[in-house]
């Protein structure tokens, strides 16, 4: 009898363990149906994002398109901006030549003129002023 209590124990004890292997199975199953709707889910987010993932690599190439383009046409656009600044700059001294050249004894004329009022005003400044008369001395 003993070995009869034995082997129903032992099969009890297999029959918990299958059932609670089917549970854990079942578990397991219905964990990876949620997973798999997330994941599904997840996808169908990641699909209609497309459309603006490409928009925006196509903005990024444009980008990228006209920043190459600027950055080879800016040497040649700072070469002809310093010619046309060299090209004023030779403008601008033909014209003060031309134009201080026949005002050039105004101006002597004009430091003279200033020249000689300084040098009158420091002689006015450096003559001893003049003694009152008094009337014995006009006698």
């Amino acid at each position: 009898m003993q070995q009869q209590t034995l082997l129903i124990a032992i099969l009890a004890v297999v029959a918990i363990g299958m059932c609670a292997q089917a549970v854990t199975l079942v578990l397991a199953v219905r964990a990876l149906r949620r997973l798999e709707s997330r994941l599904d889910r997840a996808e169908r987010e990641l699909f209609a994002l497309r459309p603006r993932l490409e928009r925006l690599g196509q903005v990024i190439d444009h980008f990228a398109d006209w920043t190459e383009g600027a950055a080879t046409h800016l040497p040649r656009l700072a070469a002809a901006m310093e010619d046309a600044l060299d090209q004023m700059r030779g403008i601008a001294r033909l014209g003060a030549m031309f134009l201080v050249k026949p005002l050039r004894p105004l101006g002597a004329a004009l430091a003279l003129w200033q020249g000689l009022k300084s040098g009158a005003n420091a002689y006015r400044q450096l003559r001893p002023a003049k003694a009152p008369l008094s009337q014995a001395s006009l006698l």
